[in-house]
């Protein structure tokens, strides 16, 4: 799907979060960037993740609670804040806003 603007298309309301790929790209590194839409997201049961490739994550509307480990650090994210997750760094987005959503654009790099 072919965005014109980031914020095309994103639903006022909803209960899941919504992941798309914008764009995936392979050679020395491999990158994929994803639009993520969260509606007052939880932190899953099963804990923290921790990801093989270095993560960047820019908030673009709404609010977030970001916690990463190693070291603890919790990050209270507002539009405009970005956040480089280092590979292998576990972290977890603790919560979103529901209105408006949490709309993100997170940059992965292998």
């Amino acid at each position: 799907m072919a965005l014109t603007n980031v914020f095309d298309s994103v639903p006022r309301t909803g209960n899941a979060e919504l992941i798309e790929v914008l764009a995936a790209l392979a050679g020395a590194h491999e990158v994929r960037v994803e639009r993520i839409v969260s509606f007052g997201a939880r932190a899953p049961a099963e804990g923290r993740f921790a990801q093989a490739w270095t993560e960047m994550v820019f908030l673009l509307r709404g609010g977030a609670t970001l916690v990463l480990e190693d070291p603890h650090e919790v990050r209270r994210m507002t539009a405009g804040d970005c956040v480089i997750i280092a590979p292998g760094r576990r972290h977890v987005v603790e919560e979103t806003s529901s209105l408006p959503p949490a709309v993100w654009l997170a940059i992965h790099v292998k």
